[in-house]
């Protein structure tokens, strides 16, 4: 049975200015970020302002409290185009030198984007401390957090010629072309859902599952902590707030990847209370791991919150044992060796809760480097992961306390 109806019809650009300014549409409360270069930006800008066709937006209603989600209405797909409307129109470009940078993490590769810990709820912000719009441009044009297209430093990425051309455009559309700017329209879709709380909350995993199929793609750990906000009371499972201090390489710990594969080994493992073969672990996801992921977390939301906070009851006793096999501090070096090292560790640690011998933790690291240096195993296929996953289940197992 439906749950949802969806409206579509499209809105001025000027109107959705005002929406975005005025705070009407929200971002949904995890912070997404802007990952748009100059370069895709312009051209957007470019686009609508010639009257070309834009990909619509897509906004949709919450008519209940959904945990950290209340109600409102939200931007679910079109940040990247509605933020380059309003960036273009104000004539700036977020410093990243006077912002928090935010750190890729092991899935995130896109080297064609500009990453920056900002979204425009900065700008809504500074828009409500003014009584006129050329108050509220002017603050911006002199803010440190912005840099005007005239003054932006030319680089291998944003070359002069592209600064020359976005200052170029700003002047039109605040000028001589406003009108014309402002008159074009982009179109939207609108779902609204009038189901109970927990079909509402379906809707909405699905919605941000399925985001990546449209528009701008949200970087993966992007895409699964807006899920996260749909089950808090699992958030930190999938997320564990102590490995926010580690990095694998310059990147942070993507926690609900090796999750996700060692959750389907375990269950398994339930059934017969012998470690099963890897062999069918992540099967039909060869060439989607995101999907895998994904996928494990729905399931996860919509149907195993229960299972999860008994696991969680498990979290401080593998927390430390994390902090002894993973020293803070020392660089983990790359994602394979961290798979063979925390594989095992969750399997027995935070989903079994046993305990291990803390004297032989030194000896296993050094089978477990051995093991990983003799196979030069980089594999980051699915075939790698069973093949990490496997030796580093049956390894750790050879260092469990036996239940008394």
């Amino acid at each position: 049975m439906d749950n949802h109806h969806a409206y579509y019809s499209e809105y001025s650009v000027e109107s959705w200015i005002s929406f975005l300014l005025n705070g009407e549409i929200k971002l949904p409360p995890y912070q997404r970020h802007f990952v748009w270069s100059l370069q895709k930006s312009y051209n957007l800008v470019n686009a609508v302002l010639d009257g070309n066709f834009i990909p619509p937006i897509v906004i949709a209603s919450t008519q209940h409290d959904l945990a950290e989600i209340p109600k409102g209405i939200f931007l679910i797909d079109g940040q990247q185009r509605l933020t380059s409307l309003l960036l273009f129109l104000l004539g700036v470009w977020p410093n990243e030198q006077s912002s928090e940078s935010e750190l890729n993490t092991e899935n995130d590769e896109d080297n064609d984007s500009f990453v920056l810990n900002w979204t425009f709820g900065n700008l809504s912000d500074e828009y409500k401390k003014h009584t006129s719009f050329p108050s509220f441009v002017a603050a911006i044009q002199n803010s440190s957090s912005y840099i005007k297209f005239s003054e932006l430093r030319a680089t291998k990425v944003i070359p002069k010629a592209l600064i020359n051309d976005a200052d170029a455009l700003y002047d039109k559309i605040s000028g001589a072309d406003k009108k014309c700017f402002f008159i074009r329209t982009l179109g939207y879709s609108f779902v609204k859902s009038f189901g109970d709380v927990e079909s509402e909350k379906r809707l909405f995993a699905n919605l941000f599952r399925d985001i990546n199929s449209t528009g701008q793609k949200l970087l993966p750990a992007e895409s699964r902590q807006a899920m996260y906000y749909l089950e808090p009371s699992l958030k930190p499972l999938f997320q564990p707030p102590f490995l926010s201090h580690y990095r694998i390489g310059k990147s942070s710990i993507d926690f609900t990847r090796y999750l996700s594969y060692v959750d389907e080994l375990h269950t398994q493992y339930g059934i017969t209370r012998s470690i099963p073969s890897t062999s069918s672990i992540a099967v039909g996801y060869s060439n989607k791991p995101e999907d895998y992921i994904v996928n494990y977390l729905v399931n996860m939301i919509n149907n195993r919150v229960t299972y999860g906070l008994s696991i969680m009851k498990n979290m401080d006793l593998f927390e430390n044992y994390f902090k002894q096999v993973f020293k803070l501090g020392n660089s983990i070096s790359d994602i394979q060796y961290f798979e063979i090292h925390v594989y095992g560790l969750i399997f027995w640690v935070l989903f079994e809760g046993k305990r291990l011998d803390e004297s032989k933790l030194q000896n296993l690291d050094q089978k477990l480097t051995r093991w990983m240096e003799k196979k030069n195993d980089t594999n980051k296929r699915v075939g790698g992961i069973r093949s990490r996953l496997a030796f580093s289940v049956e390894s750790y197992r050879e260092v469990l306390i036996p239940d008394a």
